[in-house]
């Protein structure tokens, strides 16, 4: 009766330790909920490297794209990259989310502007290597995250299937990274890993 009560209260917990990791319990049995955690991660760190090298590389892409300076106004086309990427590794589903906010009036110009963000939505896990562009806000340079208290202030949100990257900047950014050593280094040998745009 005891060992019952103990093995009832341990389950009762919001989470568990694997090793030295502490994993949040979900509807999910064991062993997809370590596939789960496991993801994020993954992705996380795909999308930490891809936030770096768009750093390094965006400088030379702006003088020929005519971009604004990264990460302002990058957000669709790193989002379009990043889920083309995430496609070419195996990790498909990916929505692109774009979200808007009031007409904003400033005052010294008296110019209006609707400010719009975008990011990627997989099953509420949310991909955003550009949010800190409003660095009042968000000073993250990568978000990966269920949280969604900071996405839920863009308004009038849609989603849109990802199809693959096009235009100057995005064929630009998305070939940099696949040429890059570090994308080499850590994805290109992959057995299922494509570079291909099409």
């Amino acid at each position: 009766m005891t060992a019952s009560k103990a093995t009832t209260k341990r389950a009762a917990l919001p989470w568990r330790w694997i090793g030295r990791r502490r994993h949040f319990r979900s509807r999910a049995l064991p062993g997809e909920l370590i596939k789960e955690n496991d993801a994020v991660e993954s992705i996380r760190e795909i999308a930490s490297l891809v936030r770096s090298v768009a750093e390094e590389v965006s400088v030379d892409i702006r003088n020929r794209c005519y971009a604004d300076r990264f990460p302002n106004g990058w957000c669709q086309v790193t989002s379009r990259v990043m889920g083309k990427l995430l496609h070419n590794l195996g990790e498909d589903g990916f929505k692109l989310v774009f979200g808007k906010r009031e007409l904003v009036i400033d005052a010294e110009t008296g110019r209006g502007s609707e400010p719009t963000h975008v990011w990627l939505d997989r099953d509420g896990v949310i991909v955003d290597i550009t949010a800190d562009q409003f660095s009042e806000e968000i000073s993250d340079p990568v978000l990966v995250t269920t949280d969604r208290s900071w996405h839920d202030t863009w308004l009038d949100q849609q989603e849109y299937d990802l199809d693959d990257v096009s235009g100057q900047l995005e064929c630009a950014l998305y070939e940099a990274i696949v040429d890059h050593p570090a994308w080499h280094i850590r994805y290109l040998s992959l057995p299922n890993h494509s570079t291909a745009l099409k």
